[in-house]
C-alpha cells in the first residue's frame, strides 16, 4: 500500500516481540471508505514461537478466496486447480494469474492487487484514492500515521501491541494472541547475515527506489526463527526485490537476483514452498 515508518518508540536494538498465543486472524487491509473488500490474514507460531503469516483471505460481495502455503487456492472449502501462467476468473471481478513465484489477485478491473508469496509474505497493491485501514495503514500518503489503533482518534499509541490487538478478528479463540511483550536480542550473526546479504552491489541498484533499512532490520528481527528451510536474509530479500519490482526497478534485478547472491534457486523456492502447503497432486510448477 505504501511506505509504513515505524514509531520511533518502537525502534531499537533490543526490538519487542510479542507472545503468540495460537492461530490468531487481522484485517490485514480493507476498503475503510466503502467497505467493498476486506483483506484477513491468519497468523500461526512459526520457528522459535514467533508468528508468521499462513494464510489471508479476500472477502468483496459476499465472495471469498483463501489464498494459503503452498500456493493453494480455497474457493468456498474446494480446492482450486491451475497451472503457471493460467488465469482463473472468480465471481463477477477477480481475476488470479501464477507466474512461478507469486499468486496474484487482482479485483476491480485490475486496478488492485493482492500478492502472495505463497508461504508468509503479501503486497497490497491499491489505488491512490483508494482509503484503507488495517495493519498495512491507511494509504494517504503519509508513513508517520499508519499506526493508528482501530476507533482511535489518530494517535499513535507507545506499543505496537494496541495497533495490532485493536485489528484482531473479535472471535473467542483468539482473545489471547499477542497478549504480553517479550525482549528480542538481535544476535551480532543476524545483524552481521542480514547487512551482507543487502551489502550486495547488484542489490543495491534498488536503493534509491526502496529503503533497504526497513528490510534489513526485519531480517535481523526474524533471523533466529529457526525455520528449517528458509534463510532470514533470503525471505527478505525476496520482499525486497517484489517492492523493487512495483516501484519500476530494472528488469535485469528482478530475473537474476538469486544469481547474484547465495540464496536458493527458484525452483529449490517452488519446492520449498510447495511441500509447505497441504499435499497436492498437480501442483502449479
Amino acid at each position: 500500500i505504501g511506505d509504513i515508518k515505524l514509531p520511533k518508540q518502537w525502534y531499537q536494538r533490543r526490538v519487542r516481540g510479542y507472545s503468540h498465543g495460537g492461530v490468531c486472524s487481522y484485517v490485514l487491509s480493507m476498503d475503510c471508505y466503502r467497505a467493498d473488500w476486506f483483506l484477513y490474514a491468519r497468523f500461526s507460531e512459526c520457528g522459535n514461537g514467533a508468528p508468521c503469516l499462513e494464510a489471508i483471505t479476500f472477502h468483496q460481495s459476499g465472495f471469498s478466496l483463501e489464498l494459503q502455503r503452498g500456493w493453494l487456492i480455497n474457493n468456498n472449502g474446494e480446492k482450486v486447480d491451475y497451472q503457471l501462467g493460467q488465469v482463473k476468473y472468480f465471481g463477477a471481478d477477480i481475476e488470479v494469474v501464477f507466474d512461478g513465484e507469486y499468486l496474484d489477485l487482482a479485483f476491480n478491473n485490475g486496478d488492485n492487487h493482492i500478492i502472495w508469496n505463497g508461504y508468509n509474505g503479501v503486497q497490497v497493491l491499491v489505488s491512490e484514492t483508494t482509503v484503507t485501514c488495517g495493519l498495512c495503514g491507511n494509504n494517504n500518503g503519509n508513513p508517520d500515521d499508519d499506526f493508528v489503533p482501530r476507533w482511535s482518534s489518530n494517535t499513535v499509541p507507545d506499543h505496537v501491541a494496541s495497533f495490532i490487538g485493536s485489528w484482531k478478528l473479535n472471535m473467542p479463540d483468539f482473545v489471547h494472541c499477542y497478549e504480553y511483550e517479550e525482549e528480542i536480542e538481535i544476535s551480532d550473526q543476524a545483524s552481521a547475515t542480514c547487512i551482507s546479504a543487502f551489502d550486495n552491489r547488484y542489490i543495491q541498484t534498488c536503493s534509491q527506489k526502496v529503503k533497504p533499512a526497513p528490510y534489513i532490520q526485519a531480517c535481523k528481527q526474524s533471523y533466529d526463527q529457526e525455520i528449517s528451510g528458509l534463510r532470514a536474509e533470503c525471505n527478505l530479500l525476496q520482499s525486497y526485490i517484489l517492492e523493487c519490482d512495483t516501484r519500476g526497478a530494472v528488469q535485469s534485478l528482478l530475473v537474476d537476483w538469486r544469481h547474484q547472491t547465495t540464496c536458493t534457486t527458484l525452483s529449490e523456492l517452488q519446492q520449498f514452498t510447495i511441500d509447505q502447503g497441504c499435499p497436492q497432486d498437480n501442483p502449479p510448477v
